[in-house]
Formats: structure tokens, sequence, C-alpha cells
């Protein structure tokens, strides 16, 4: 006997993934996804090195920290990134405030 054949096989799917409607859903309710912006490697650069600077004169870990940083407010953030970011221009001083800023956000969602 040969092998067994579905007589009447339905259509492949072509295609998949989220619905045509999805990401226009998500964003009605507030919930679309949203990146911070890219690191410039000066602005990531500084950013590291201020943090461990910072962690070695208060003989905190790298990830106290942060989220001391983090926890700071938008004041507290300027102050860092102005004070401790060193050697880098103007706009990626303005770029490593705006990335620091929504992860202070989002971890103030925790």
């Amino acid at each position: 006997m040969g092998p067994a054949r579905n007589v009447h096989p339905r259509p492949r799917r072509q295609g998949g993934g989220r619905s045509a409607l999805y990401e226009e859903r998500r964003s009605a309710r507030g919930t679309a996804v949203q990146y911070a912006a890219e690191w410039s490697d000066a602005a990531a650069q500084a950013t590291f090195d201020a943090l461990h600077a910072g962690s070695r004169q208060l003989s905190t870990g790298i990830c106290s920290r942060t989220e001391d940083v983090l926890t700071s407010g938008e004041r507290g953030i300027g102050r860092f990134v102005a004070r401790d970011c060193k050697g880098i221009s103007a706009a990626d001083r303005a770029l490593a405030a705006e990335i620091i800023g929504v992860h202070a956000e989002r971890m103030s969602l925790c």
C-alpha cells in the first residue's frame, strides 16, 4: 500500500507574524515600543568611564553607582553628565542625558 495522502489538503499559509492592525492598536493603547536613542561611541565611553570613576571614588560597585544616577531625577542626571562625563561634545552630553533619562524612566516603572 502507498503512503497516505490528504485528499483535500488546505493551502499553506503565506506570511505570518502579527496582524496588520497590531501596532495601530498598541499605539492607541499607549503601549507602542519606544526605543532609546543609540549611543555614540564617545558618549558611551565617557559615561562608562564616569560611572566607573564614581564607583571607585565612593567605594561602591558599578551597579550601585548606576542605580544612584538613574534614581537621582532629571536634575541629578544633568549634573552627572555635565560634571562627570568629560571630554565629549555638547551634542554627545545631550545624547547621554537623553538615554540615561529613558532608562531612568523605565527603572521607575519597575
